[in-house]
């Protein structure tokens, strides 16, 4: 049974927000696309090329949900070291193309920074979402962050865990995937959805086109 919501009486009762990262926070599916090819390359297997479109419809999924999705042609005994081998091409070449953060993201943080708690809630690697904080100069803006890669559960799970540590009674969290809206249901969470992610918005919940909206919405 899905918990029920905490609604709040308006947006400045929120007293944490929670975002998503891939989809939300920044965009880095053509880096992840190359490193894909290049480590099933590097493994001399003959697969269709992986595209940005398709590191884009798995995103928000943990990291060996998405080799089954997008490679199921391989064994599934193969995916915990066909996962290790993609991952390490990542680590390879993040550092060195970089991501984009979308338009607005580090002004509206900032803003909204100076008025609520802010967290981090994903189902990356720990080291991708270590290196995302100190790539974006974003880090000093976060209480506090949590992944998959460092738990090992749900994100649903992660956000609870959140929510916990800090004590939150009606947090919000904040993403662009059917996936970022059912984990956030799951966890008893609102959910405000942002459009310039991988996903369309789920019926009835908030979606706002940008970060530029997110601040108006929130710091109206």
């Amino acid at each position: 049974m899905t918990p029920m919501l905490k609604v709040s009486a308006t947006t400045g009762s929120y007293d944490g927000l929670i975002f998503d990262l891939d989809g939300t926070l920044w965009d880095v599916t053509h880096v992840s696309a190359k490193a894909w090819n290049l480590g099933l390359e590097r493994l001399g297997l003959s697969v269709p090329a992986i595209t940005r479109e398709d590191i884009a419809a798995v995103t928000g999924l943990p990291y060996e949900a998405c080799v089954a999705a997008l490679l199921p042609q391989i064994p599934k005994e193969k995916h915990s070291f066909l996962a290790a081998t993609l991952d390490a091409a990542e680590r390879e070449l993040l550092p060195q193309a970089g991501g984009r953060l979308y338009k607005g993201a580090a002004e509206a943080l900032l803003l909204l920074h100076n008025r609520y708690p802010l967290f981090i809630v994903s189902n990356c690697q720990i080291w991708y979402l270590d290196w995302f904080l100190d790539w974006s100069g974003l880090r000093p803006l976060f209480q506090d962050w949590e992944s998959y890669g460092h738990t090992g559960r749900p994100k649903a799970d992660n956000i609870r865990l959140i929510r916990d540590r800090h004590c939150l009674q009606a947090a919000v969290y904040i993403g662009d995937t059917i996936f970022d809206y059912e984990a956030a249901r799951a966890a008893g969470l609102n959910f405000i959805h942002l459009a310039h992610g991988f996903g369309p918005a789920a019926d009835g919940c908030v979606s706002l086109a940008g970060f530029k909206e997110l601040a108006a919405y929130l710091l109206s």
